[in-house]
């Protein structure tokens, strides 16, 4: 029997009051909502919600208030099958409570009354100490005061548990806490308020997360919104694109990301492969109205993961007529192409490949040497690889993009290192298809 993996979350819980609007009201401006609804939250507790609805055997150390909103909170953490012998009352202060708005466009605004969250102590921590220990990652939030979580911090690596920081809400970190953290994964605000560098593209994310390495940090992973996440390890940097769907609520997107980086890093993957996996979480869980009700079952993730059409929506032009068009997984679009052409030729009726102008959502090394067979001159991608470029230079193959990223995540990209044979390529890659 293969054993569940272990989480511990140290972090907040908070009882969502949520109502959606039509739109954001102005400053000073009253307005009529829709829908309203109260449901469970807090950063902690909806990662801790996320990983045990993935598989994982969860434990959550928090602060709750000893009212309604307690006895509420602690009683839907067991429903989930979470552990709460950690999970301490007060009759200090009131349970957290957040007050969301979401507007019709699944934007957020939210304001936070932490309340017992800033009762966790590095004493609870302490207390836990067991509970620590037995842990595969210890995943932490901002939400509860800083010296707790360095405490957390030091304990982990005292007892040789690796540590995943979710730094939000953000604020600045000391180099000692950067030095005990394993994985840190702030999205591009977080990442700029920690570093005081600007994050508003991959290239510049690539340059933060380089200096967060620098300070010590183990690997880092800035969440990108709709461009999907950007990994950097001593290795180098990897681009992992998102899923596009339809979006109803992005209020806990990133902590459906986290729980889910936190239990496929605990079972073991590499961090690309655990950084598709947490993306793909949270892909499903913007399609819900809700945070922690909105956490996707792990049959659900491994359904999306299987069938879902991943990262290429590939359009074929001659001059402003499209000719071609294609969504679908891995590199099959660009084999989907070649078919198309072959039966165009068949046909008596080819173009002429020098004519037409290919645009690619993604672009790595693999997909530009199958550009290159096909004899496509002009090229757009939405995201290429420095190794891709490299390809199509040297093939002097016209290209532009919009994000220029060092390398993307897949297993063809890392069996082409180095490949600059067309034919080679496209055997690989056919290999791959029957497996």
């Amino acid at each position: 029997m293969i054993q569940k993996p272990q989480v511990t979350v140290i972090g907040s819980f908070n009882t969502d009051l949520v109502v959606r609007t039509p739109r954001m009201p102005a400053k000073g401006e009253t307005i009529l909502g829709g829908t309203y609804f109260t449901g469970p939250g807090g950063k902690g507790a909806n990662q801790a919600v996320a990983a045990a609805r993935l598989g994982a055997i969860v434990t959550m150390v928090a602060r709750l208030g000893k009212d309604d909103f307690g006895d509420r909170a602690e009683e839907n953490l067991r429903r989930e099958g979470i552990q709460t012998d950690a999970v301490l009352r007060t009759e200090k202060t009131h349970t957290g409570v957040a007050f969301i708005i979401v507007d019709d466009a699944g934007d957020n605004t939210i304001v936070v009354a932490p309340g017992a969250n800033e009762a966790l102590s590095p004493a609870d921590v302490d207390a836990a100490r067991r509970t620590i220990a037995q842990a595969d990652i210890l995943l932490l939030d901002l939400e509860v005061p800083m010296e707790t979580i360095e405490r957390a911090a030091a304990l982990a690596q005292e007892l040789n548990v690796r540590v995943i920081l979710n730094p939000a809400p953000g604020r600045p970190l000391s180099t000692e806490l950067l030095r005990r953290v394993d994985v840190l994964t702030p999205n591009e605000t977080e990442a700029q308020i920690i570093t005081g560098l600007p994050v508003s593209n991959l290239e510049e994310a690539h340059t933060a997360g380089s200096h967060l390495l620098a300070q010590g940090v183990g690997a880092v992973v800035i969440t990108l919104g709709t461009l999907g996440a950007l990994s950097v390890t001593p290795q180098g940097a990897q681009h992992i694109p998102a899923w596009q769907v339809q979006v109803v609520d992005t209020t806990g997107a990133g902590d459906a990301f986290n729980g889910a980086l936190a239990v496929a890093l605990a079972e073991g993957h590499p961090l690309p492969q655990a950084v598709t996996f947490a993306n793909a979480t949270a892909a499903l869980q913007v399609t819900k109205m809700g945070t922690a009700s909105a956490m996707p079952l792990r049959a659900d993730v491994e359904a999306f993961l299987q069938t879902r059409p991943a990262h290429h929506a590939l359009e074929v032009m001659q001059g402003e007529t499209l000719v071609f068009h294609s969504d679908g997984k891995w590199l099959y679009p660009l084999l989907d192409l070649e078919h198309f052409l072959a039966e165009r030729s068949a046909a008596f009726m080819p173009y002429d490949p020098g004519s037409l102008t290919l645009r690619d959502k993604i672009i790595g090394r693999a997909a530009a040497l199958l550009i290159v067979r096909l004899g496509i001159r002009r090229v757009h991608a939405g995201i290429l690889s420095e190794l891709g470029a490299e390809v199509l230079r040297h093939f002097e193959v016209n290209y532009d993009y919009e994000h220029l990223v060092p390398q993307i995540a897949c297993q063809t990209e890392v069996l082409l290192d180095g490949e600059f044979d067309p034919d080679k390529a496209h055997a690989l890659i056919l290999e791959r298809t029957r497996h």
